[in-house]
């Protein structure tokens, strides 16, 4: 029997890849989103709280694959509405805009590393 070998991983970095998608987007960033290109009914002087990543981290839609040992982790991007209940069905225009971005440029399977 041969000793197995050690696999490696493939993952984006999501800081990286999250300031892409903001570009591309046509947005300052994604922790701010509400005071950029989308309008919504708010004075601009008192704009929605829109930041993806507490929008993933509140709702708790990305998948974590592994946490690493300095609040580190792997996670995927959530799926699309299409693809929940009813009752899961919680996503904004401005969350699904984003997370249409990331699955067209990335890839749907893609994983992502993020450290905090």
């Amino acid at each position: 029997m041969k000793k197995p070998k050690m696999k490696k991983i493939s993952y984006f970095n999501y800081d990286e890849c999250a300031d892409y998608i903001a570009h591309k987007l046509g947005v300052k960033d994604l922790r701010n989103f509400a005071d950029h290109k989308f309008e919504h009914p708010e004075p601009k002087n008192n704009p929605p709280y829109q930041d993806f990543w507490h929008y993933l981290i509140q709702y708790g839609l990305y998948s974590v694959i592994r946490y690493g040992p300095h609040d580190d982790c792997f996670f995927k991007i959530p799926l699309l509405p299409e693809h929940f209940s009813e009752e899961e069905k919680i996503m904004e225009h401005w969350q699904i805009t984003i997370i249409k971005a990331f699955k067209e440029e990335f890839g749907e399977d893609a994983e992502y590393w993020a450290e905090w």
